[in-house]
């Protein structure tokens, strides 16, 4: 008992002193970085299990779709994958996780070219995850390399560069002495052991989950809605020109091959027309397939720029421009010479034909939403960060960055040079981050606090 009051004398004492130095501040927001949330969860798993595949998008020029896709999907398992996509505990400096580049706002993808990894940018744009469970879900990745979801998700979770999980046994320990994974494995799988294989099925049913099936176009395949004149012209146009590469499923035409004889078969069905260059997408794996990368679902674009594998395009305009006016003669393209000249109508009706494709329901839906906060609702996302600072500035090695995350939701910090690059990325749900500038280059930074849409800029100049 003597030991106890003592020690907490000295801590108490320790406390008094720093209060009263220069340096006080700074001690109690190394406090605020402290501490750790559990998921909150409904006491009844939301319902991923009940998707019905849409009337609307049965039959396709191309034959029927298949229908089957949602229908091993588990109510617990998908809740299971939800707490793991978002838990920054499996990353192995425990300050990442899947979500920080794929963000539900975004469509589960990034705003930036290239994401920040662990110690540089990541070699491709982060892609997309919505409708992965049933459309274009026949190769994954941009270079086309894996024809299987669940080993799409443990790629990312051992890349040194990614989330970094370079030894699944200390994580599997770290993961058994949580207070939620023992109880939410056992719902899931009838036992509590945990291992990759039930990590990569559980992201896989949550991620199976994710579909936009309230957009405006899938209101008009209901018939409850009318398209605009503009709207029907760009959907005419799409069904000529852009459908047979970006055809939402898979469908009988198809049924006789599988991963990977689809794309040595119709390899003209994944060229983007774009000249060569360093990245040889599929071509890593098949060198016949050189400057091949995926076809991804266009469900959402409107949500997930910049666009393709590089990011290079920062607007749909962009991109219909390319494919208009930039296209060159190319051993697989399935596109004119010189592109499809569109008229400056042809552009901006294809342009709204694409944002048809949004459901913005997807983006704020609570079942894909962070279990991490301090309610389950989904309200709120717009508060302020207040009081944010960035100290010691100028800086030459640790620097903290603070602010009151009331609600504890997901806050991102983008460190950006003075013209817009991104050079690091961090996502916490606490009140502040801490990252080493020590070998960056000398000169003045932006680091940009981002909470769904809102954002608060600050200026960091980083000295040796």
């Amino acid at each position: 008992m003597r030991k106890i009051y003592l020690v907490f004398t000295l801590f108490a004492c320790a406390v008094l002193f720093l209060s009263n130095t220069k340096d006080a501040k700074f001690v109690t927001n190394l406090f605020l970085l402290g501490g750790e949330n559990d998921p909150v969860l409904p006491e009844v798993p939301y319902d991923y299990a009940g998707i019905s595949f849409p009337e609307h998008l049965v039959d396709t020029p191309y034959g029927r779709n298949d229908t089957t896709a949602f229908d091993n999907l588990s109510n617990e398992a998908a809740t299971l994958g939800r707490v793991l996509f978002y838990d920054e505990l499996l990353s192995a400096n425990e300050n990442l996780s899947c979500a920080t580049c794929h963000e539900q706002h975004l469509s589960f993808a990034d705003d930036t070219p290239f994401s920040a990894g662990v110690s540089e940018d990541t070699e491709r744009n982060s892609m997309q995850l919505n409708d992965l469970g049933w459309t274009n879900n026949i190769a994954f990745f941009w270079d086309l390399s894996h024809g299987n979801l669940e080993e799409m998700i443990a790629l990312p979770l051992e890349n040194p560069n990614e989330i970094g999980v370079t030894d699944m046994s200390t994580l599997l320990v770290k993961m058994k002495e949580t207070s939620y994974y023992p109880d939410l494995f056992e719902e899931a799988y009838g036992n509590s052991e945990i291992s990759l294989e039930k990590i990569q099925n559980a992201i896989g049913h949550f991620i199976r989950s994710m579909v936009t099936f309230d957009s405006r176009m899938d209101q008009f395949g209901r018939g409850e809605v009318v398209f605009t004149a503009s709207e029907l012209s760009g959907m005419e146009l799409f069904a000529v020109d852009c459908q047979v590469c970006h055809l939402d499923g898979r469908h009988e035409i198809f049924e006789f091959l599988d991963y990977p004889e689809v794309i040595e078969f119709f390899p003209e069905l994944y060229s983007n027309e774009l000249e060569e260059e360093e990245d040889p997408g599929a071509g890593v794996w098949s060198p016949e397939l050189m400057g091949s990368f995926k076809s991804p679902t266009l469900r959402n674009i409107e949500k997930t720029a910049p666009y393709m594998h590089d990011g290079r395009f920062e607007t749909l305009r962009d991109v219909i421009d390319h494919y208009s006016d930039d296209i060159e003669e190319s051993e697989w393209g399935m596109i004119p010479e010189g592109g499809f000249n569109y008229s400056e109508k042809q552009r901006e009706d294809l342009e709204a034909f694409l944002l048809t494709l949004t459901d913005k329901s997807f983006l704020t839906e609570i079942r894909w939403s962070d279990p991490f906060t301090r309610t389950v609702s989904n309200s709120g996302l717009e508060e302020e960060i207040y009081s944010t600072e960035v100290f010691p500035n100028p800086s030459n090695g640790l620097t903290y960055i603070n602010f009151e995350n009331i609600n504890q939701r997901q806050v991102m910090a983008y460190l950006m040079t003075m013209d817009g690059k991104v050079v690091r990325k961090l996502s916490t749900h606490k009140n502040g981050f801490v990252t080493d500038v020590s070998q960056l280059p000398v000169g003045m930074y932006v680091v940009r606090i981002k909470n769904g849409e809102d954002f608060i800029d600050k200026k960091l100049i980083v000295q040796k």
